[in-house]
């Protein structure tokens, strides 16, 4: 579990209210299976073969999902302050991450 999990990320936004919190703890373990699909995909983008452009951006992933970046953002964002992915750059205007 990150420690991102420990606490509700929007509580500042939500003010306390009772039903933003029960729904923070509700999407516990959906955020933490996404979590994992997050950096599988960034983990196989690493470039292990030469033709490969190493790394995966936000919008590249969404866009293979066929999600809004808004959906999987917080997942890249938890990864990295927890050090499992590093960005190595930039692509387009997106950060472009790799497992770190």
């Amino acid at each position: 579990m990150l420690q991102t999990d420990l606490f509700d990320v929007c509580e500042r936004k939500h003010g306390g209210n009772a039903q933003s919190a029960a729904a923070n703890r509700k999407n516990l373990q959906h955020r933490a299976a996404q979590r994992k699909a997050v950096f599988e995909a960034i983990k196989g983008a690493s470039g292990n073969s030469a033709d490969l452009v190493p790394g995966l951006t936000c919008r590249e992933l969404a866009e293979s999902w066929g999600v809004g970046m808004n959906c999987i953002s917080g997942r890249f964002s938890e990864l990295k302050a927890a050090g499992l992915i590093k960005k190595i750059g930039v692509r387009a205007g997106c950060g472009v991450f790799v497992k770190g």
